[in-house]
């Protein structure tokens, strides 16, 4: 958001829906974690999620009653 870019609010490697990033930046940070992972001998976990997908198939109601129980 506008308030969180103008307070500082997003961390350095936060770059989902921020002005002035692209999937590349996405792509490029995801090929350098790989490489550390790599190099250190670590595994390295990726989750990709379609939000606009998944927030268009939610049905809201229901998903209430499971956060109040």
């Amino acid at each position: 958001s506008v308030w969180a870019e103008q307070n500082g609010c997003h961390s350095a490697g936060q770059a989902g829906f921020r002005k002035g990033f692209t999937t590349l930046d996405h792509i490029l940070t995801r090929q350098a974690l790989k490489q550390e992972g790599k190099a250190n001998n670590t595994r390295i976990y990726c989750c990709f999620v379609d939000f606009q997908k998944v927030f268009d198939t939610v049905q809201c109601a229901q998903l209430m009653q499971h956060l109040k129980a």
